[in-house]
């Protein structure tokens, strides 16, 4: 399925969430059992924006069988459960990333594209207040998240292009 935002109405943030969004799967829980009342989608999937691509796991390592996108005291996003990769097509010099977690913090692991360690963060804030990480790195091509107890949501993610990193946070 194509993703695009809306010119009119959506600011040029929105544009950055323009790709594809590929489900497997899908199920689909209505209120009462009426296709007429509010419900849950759930399923697989994988997440193209541009070439980057997000992938969620299950605690034994497994691409979760249900990913949702929901919101749950106050703050939007997408539901990592145990942890979560980020692919980047090339080869980035900083990233921020913007979670909240409802139980123990989330840890957030920038690899270069050797796959050698470059940058670390272990969130901070307490559970349900969001916090924002930014990661640097000379060659950053993928993210992973890991997520203790499984309820961490990604609020944000903010790639910037090779050379514009200066040090590790």
């Amino acid at each position: 399925m194509l993703l695009r935002s809306h010119a009119p109405c959506d600011s040029s943030l929105g544009r950055r969430l323009d790709g594809t969004f590929e489900v497997r799967d899908l199920t689909t829980a209505f209120a009462q059992g009426s296709g007429m009342r509010r419900g849950v989608h759930a399923g697989d999937f994988v997440w193209h924006v541009g070439d980057i691509t997000f992938t969620v796991f299950e605690g034994a390592g497994a691409p979760s069988p249900g990913t949702q996108v929901v919101t749950w005291g106050g703050s939007t996003g997408l539901i990592l459960n145990r942890a979560a990769s980020v692919l980047f097509p090339a080869p980035i010099g900083q990233v921020e990333v913007t979670l909240v977690h409802f139980s123990q913090p989330a840890r957030v692991t920038a690899f270069d594209s050797g796959g050698n360690i470059v940058s670390t963060v272990t969130m901070t804030a307490p559970p349900g207040v969001t916090q924002t990480m930014t990661l640097n790195g000379p060659d950053i091509g993928k993210l992973e998240i890991e997520c203790p107890q499984g309820e961490t949501l990604l609020t944000r993610l903010c790639p910037a292009p090779a050379g514009t990193g200066h040090s590790t946070s």
